[in-house]
């Protein structure tokens, strides 16, 4: 599970086994704990395996695991910490918020913009 505080940082808690927590590394957690190098985020969501957030500027990072891409950067190498999602980079914020709910649509939304 996770979250996003009023500050906008990232907490996350639970298994971590593929690094879905973002704490760079694979020890899992029963509190939350801050995501490492998340920046400030608008929006996070988590699923079993990976964990993905909207932050500000309107670029998307995930972390987790990545069996087919999931990650979104090129690779299908898991990741304990947050990696930038290529291609949104160029996009305004509200575009990328409305593409994260689309392709997050099958999973709950744990944290809603602050």
């Amino acid at each position: 599970s996770c979250a996003v505080l009023v500050d906008g940082s990232g907490r996350c808690w639970g298994d971590n086994d593929a690094g879905q927590l973002g704490r760079g590394n694979l020890t899992s957690s029963l509190t939350p704990v801050a995501v490492s190098g998340l920046g400030i985020a608008m929006n996070i969501d988590s699923d079993e395996d990976h964990t993905c957030a909207l932050v500000v500027g309107g670029q998307v990072k995930c972390w987790g695991r990545t069996t087919f891409g999931d990650l979104g950067d090129g690779t299908t190498t898991n990741r304990s910490a947050p990696v930038f999602v290529s291609g949104f980079s160029s996009h305004r914020p509200g575009t990328v918020a409305a593409h994260v709910r689309g392709a997050l649509s099958g999973s709950d939304l744990h944290a809603l913009r602050r």
